[in-house]
C-alpha cells in the first residue's frame, strides 16, 4: 500500500473488512482503504465502496456517492 500498488490496498481493505489475516473487521477502515486503492486506479475498491453506500456498511447510506463510485 505504501508503494502506491492498487491491488495490495484492495487486498488490505478486503481482509479489514471481513476481519481476516490477522486483522481486525472494520468497516470504516476498509472503506477507507478502497477509498486509497480506487484513487490509485483499483477499479473494484470503487464498486466496493458504492456498495458500502448502498448499504450503509461503516458509512451512512448515500445513494448519490453510490451510484458515483459505481
Amino acid at each position: 500500500m505504501e508503494s502506491g500498488n492498487a491491488e495490495g490496498c484492495f487486498l488490505l481493505a478486503w481482509y479489514q473488512n471481513r476481519g481476516i489475516k490477522g486483522l481486525p473487521q472494520d468497516d470504516r477502515k476498509a472503506n477507507e482503504l478502497y477509498l486509497k486503492a480506487g484513487e490509485l486506479g483499483c477499479s473494484d475498491a470503487y464498486y466496493n465502496l458504492g456498495n458500502s453506500y448502498d448499504t450503509g456498511t461503516g458509512v451512512d447510506i448515500d445513494k448519490k456517492k453510490d451510484e458515483h463510485y459505481w
